[in-house]
């Protein structure tokens, strides 16, 4: 005796079916499959429509529509006749595939992709024009060493240090932090202009032992760096 309600494991095992017909479902849930349909028509009914659609994506490769849309719609007048010819479709899941429009989703689909393109493009041009900026200093540019009154010391630190260890040590050394850091971690520390040579040698060599300095040098404004 066939059953004519659906329950839930009509539900589940329409969710098995797909996968039963195109031959990847495991042997149990096939054993699951088979012994369902047996006894209910409405999911036997479901298979034989899967089963159809499955053969004729199979079909041979001269019989392949070379229109997606031209393909669809020789299908849907397919399953239509069969319709007419009093074939049941009863089943939902082929009801909602019958009613969903492709022309429109393969509208949504290619707008999408356009407007990835688009964002895509944007962000190549915004990065082609930060790595292009220019890296030098113009004239308009202040310097501020150039108005500096007092010693000036350059000090290349490696990339560990930070801007408040780096202000730190100007402290211990009686300077400041004049300019800095650069894209080379480059700072620019000055100091008293009362302090004498000998002072500013011993400031030298003590920032030459400092650990994470890579390299330290006087600055010396000549009439070209004061000229600009």
């Amino acid at each position: 005796m066939t059953r004519s309600v659906r329950t839930r494991e009509c539900d589940a095992i329409g969710e098995l079916i797909a996968w039963y017909v195109n031959g990847t479902l495991d042997p149990a849930g096939c054993a699951r499959v088979e012994a369902h349909t047996s006894a209910c028509e409405r999911c036997r009914i479901t298979l034989a429509m899967e089963t159809r659609v499955a053969e004729a994506m199979r079909a041979p490769a001269d019989n392949v529509e070379h229109s997606p849309h031209a393909g669809w719609q020789k299908m849907l007048a397919r399953l239509d006749a069969e319709e007419e010819a009093g074939v049941p479709r009863p089943v939902r899941r082929a009801a909602a595939r019958r009613k969903f429009n492709w022309p429109v989703a393969m509208g949504i689909a290619v707008a999408v992709q356009a407007a990835a393109i688009v964002v895509l493009a944007i962000a190549l041009v915004q990065g082609r024009q930060q790595a292009e900026a220019p890296r030098y200093r113009t004239l308009s540019n202040v310097d501020a060493t150039l108005a500096a009154r007092g010693s000036l010391v350059r000090i290349a630190f490696d990339a560990t240090v930070d801007e408040r260890t780096v202000r730190a040590l100007a402290q211990r050394v009686e300077g400041r932090v004049l300019a800095g850091p650069s894209p080379e971690n480059v700072y620019t520390f000055v100091f008293d202009d009362a302090d004498s040579a000998a002072q500013i040698e011993d400031r030298v060599r003590a920032l030459r032992r400092e650990p994470h300095v890579l390299l330290v040098e006087p600055v010396v404004l000549g009439p070209a760096d004061a000229s600009g």
